[in-house]
């Protein structure tokens, strides 16, 4: 990127990786969460997902564990239920509350 230069083609060649359509990721970041010392744990069932849409549902889940966003537990004192909704595409939306 040239000095001056602040269109949108020279900030796309600037940071080209960024835009690549990959899923990327931090690493050596430590993150702390504030929770109010009175906060209990909250645990929510999960919502029955339609037959129709299961394997859709569950092939993005996998694809979110295969790709470090997600990791899968057994046991957990906090849930909340994903919601997963149809995109005009075909693709699945999953909504989490």
């Amino acid at each position: 990127m040239k000095h001056g230069d602040t269109g949108l083609p020279a900030l796309l060649e600037k940071h080209g990786e960024v835009f690549n359509g990959e899923l990327g990721s931090m690493k050596n970041i430590t993150v702390k969460l504030n929770i109010k010392p009175d906060s209990k744990p909250k645990l929510m069932k999960a919502r029955p997902v339609p037959y129709a849409i299961r394997p859709k549902v569950e092939a993005d889940l996998d694809a979110l564990v295969n790709n470090k966003v997600l990791e899968p537990v057994t046991v957990s004192e906090w849930a909340t239920p994903i919601v997963p909704v149809l995109k005009k595409d075909g693709g699945i939306r999953m909504l989490r509350f």
